[in-house]
């Protein structure tokens, strides 16, 4: 099984934009480097990437690890859990969608307020919860989840407030590097 996987590292060249979904939604990457574990229940193709992401206050890199499963024989690269972007059926499409969600995430530095109708995502150490919003709700949630699209409706007030959710959910936090915020 993991003889397929020794050749992955042909198609991700550090610097190279990678796709994935995470949590059922597109996300991009920029490749910075990968590793192979051949043995034991970690078994896999691992890729580290980063994306633009907000404390709050400042934009910065955040680092994610992606993992590709072993899998056996021969499999079509547009199939795998992560590849690179420019080799996706629907990239254009994808790039479009990541665009205009960027565009807006940016919107959301600081503390904002308005209306939203959907799904909101909770993390925790073990699983995510998904719910929906219900009635006047001031929610305090990582800005970055708050743009997913609606599965069942709803409508509410919400505030997104990435300073007080990176205080009162540490587990989650992150801050942007100095030198980033400055750019």
């Amino acid at each position: 099984m993991l003889g397929e996987l020794a050749f992955l590292w042909t198609l991700f060249r550090p610097g190279t934009i990678i796709h994935s979904k995470i949590r059922g939604y597109d996300r991009a990457f920029k490749l910075a480097s990968y590793n192979t574990i051949a043995c034991g229940e970690n078994a896999g193709f691992y890729l580290m990437g980063s994306s633009m992401d907000c404390d709050g206050k400042n934009f910065g890199l955040r680092a994610e690890r992606l993992k590709i499963p072993p899998f056996g024989g021969s499999t079509d690269i547009g199939t795998l859990s992560t590849a690179p972007l420019d080799m996706r059926v629907r990239k254009a499409e994808i790039r479009a969608a990541l665009m205009e969600r960027g565009r807006r995430f940016q919107t959301m530095q600081g503390q904002r307020h308005g209306e939203y109708s959907g799904v909101v995502i909770e993390q925790s150490r073990d699983h995510d919860k998904k719910f929906n919003v219900r009635g006047l709700l001031a929610l305090l949630f990582r800005v970055h989840w708050k743009l997913t699209t609606p599965r069942r409706f709803s409508k509410s007030r919400v505030m997104v407030d990435g300073i007080s959710y990176n205080r009162i959910r540490a587990d989650f936090a992150w801050e942007a590097a100095k030198e980033e915020a400055a750019t």
